[in-house]
């Protein structure tokens, strides 16, 4: 079944052919029929990402992109008690080493020495109890596709795609991954990735905009009191892969029913769970613009942000169309006024939802400009550039290109499977109802001049407006 791009006929189609349950235990799923090709995709979406991570605990989320592929505990394993004292032996073995370190604040003694040892050691009988390969030998068997994941700041998007009938199949091996993870990887995967580095601007931009808030967490610093344990991986996923805080998208060759049947099975074995507690939203006062310096960034750059609603806010339809207008071909609005004719900046970008687009955020317009010394100029061509939008009703046309391709876009990605699911679980997750995604497109159709300007001279005015100077020097001024 595809999905006519030319309007109500197909917007209809989707909607009367979209089905959506939930489980008693409160996991919510949406299903799309397709018999158009013998294949499935899934996307289960987590409401959370980096901006979850607890105090001092920076990577944790990440670590998740790699420890889904690990799979449940119940294979590859030859026994689950010796596995389990093997994994008590690398805590007792890590917790020595951090006794050592800190009596040898240098970093130099022969005990010191002897604690890294017996921990390699103890970490290498670890890897060697099971069959890495187990899990990830199920999956290509049985004809699934790589695992696509991808942590932001708010949410964590896991998709999978594999032939019909293999449905059963990735709801009990995922089902039993939320209630029995591995977590054997848990130290090698710790090991490769690097803690998250700390960008300067980003960091500027989130304590100075969002210092109480859901965001405000991405501005810890990355060092850490104690390396990260497994514990607290399993504490992440109880608290935050719960049942109440999780949406599956299921789109492809299966039917509402047999869905509703396989997901009661093996998913209804969750415990219900209530959703994780975030900070209140709650932004810098508006009433003036917010000025802000940072230092020690890769290079010179202009931010003008706008303060801005979070998705599901009928507001978000102005900041989705204003980002076509700026960014998109044929007009390419934003790089013609500050690069092509002012000539003030070697390059332009935009972030139409920063940090991320759950709550409120920023939508940033960024600028490198030509000098430093010209960077007074770009902020007023800049602002200049924005209130240009601001000050009178655009032409219709303009508008609707801009509607137009936000709305195409869109019903392309609801073209294919895999997409599809990514699409319908972001709005069961993050507004309820998969079919939010109709109303989204309806609100596209149905935009005009004057829900442009009304928007604009409520977002784009100067008490609503930051302005970050970034600066190669080490600190800010």
């Amino acid at each position: 079944m595809a999905v006519s791009t030319a309007g109500g006929a197909g917007l209809e189609q989707l909607e009367a052919r979209l089905s959506e349950f939930r489980l008693d235990n409160g996991l919510r799923f949406a299903v799309l029929p397709r018999d158009d090709s013998p294949v499935v995709s899934v996307c289960l979406y987590v409401n959370s990402g980096s901006s979850a991570e607890p105090a001092g605990k920076t990577g944790l989320a990440m670590m998740f992109e790699q420890l889904i592929a690990s799979g449940p505990a119940s294979i590859g394993s030859g026994s689950a008690e010796a596995e389990l004292a093997a994994r008590r032996a690398v805590e007792t073995a890590i917790d020595r080493l951090e006794e050592e370190t800190r009596k040898a604040p240098d970093g130099f003694s022969l005990a010191r020495q002897t604690a890294e040892t017996d921990l390699k050691f103890a970490l290498a009988r670890l890897q060697g109890m099971h069959a890495a390969e187990a899990f990830v030998g199920i999956m290509r068997s049985s004809g699934f596709s790589q695992i696509q994941t991808h942590v932001a700041a708010d949410f964590s998007r896991f998709q999978f795609s594999f032939p019909q009938g293999r449905f059963e199949l990735w709801c009990k091996l995922y089902s039993e991954w939320l209630l029995k993870p591995a977590f054997r990887e848990f130290y090698a995967i710790r090991d490769r990735l690097s803690q998250r580095p700390i960008d300067p601007v980003l960091e500027k931009l989130v304590e100075g905009v969002f210092p109480k808030h859901p965001y405000s967490r991405l501005a810890l610093s990355s060092s850490q009191d104690r390396p990260l344990r497994v514990a607290d991986a399993e504490a992440f996923l109880r608290t935050h892969y719960s049942v109440s805080n999780m949406a599956v998208a299921v789109a492809g060759d299966i039917q509402p029913s047999q869905a509703r049947r396989l997901a009661e099975q093996y998913f209804g074995r969750l415990p219900p769970a209530p959703p994780p507690e975030f900070p209140a939203e709650e932004t810098t006062p508006t009433g003036s613009e917010l000025r802000l310096q940072a230092g020690g960034a890769s290079q010179d750059s202009l931010a003008i942000g706008f303060r801005r609603p979070g998705q599901g806010h009928p507001d978000s339809l102005f900041f989705d169309i204003l980002g076509r207008i700026c960014r998109d071909e044929p007009e390419r609005a934003l790089h013609e006024a500050l690069v092509t004719n002012a000539r003030l900046a070697q390059g332009v970008g935009l972030n139409p939802s920063f940090p991320g687009e759950r709550w409120g955020s920023l939508f940033l317009l960024i600028a490198t400009p030509v000098s430093s010394a010209e960077t007074g100029q770009l902020e007023r061509a800049m602002v200049e550039f924005v209130e240009s939008l601001a000050a009178q009703p655009l032409a219709e046309k303009r508008v609707r290109m801009a509607a137009n391709r936000s709305r195409a876009a869109i019903l392309e990605q609801l073209q294919s499977n895999d997409s599809a699911s990514a699409v319908l679980a972001r709005f069961l997750a993050t507004e309820g109802s998969a079919k939010a995604v109709v109303k989204h497109l309806e609100g596209l159709h149905a935009f005009t001049p004057a829900d442009f300007q009304r928007a604009a001279s409520r977002y784009l005015v100067a008490e609503n407006r930051v302005v970050l100077e970034a600066r190669k020097e080490a600190k800010a001024k």
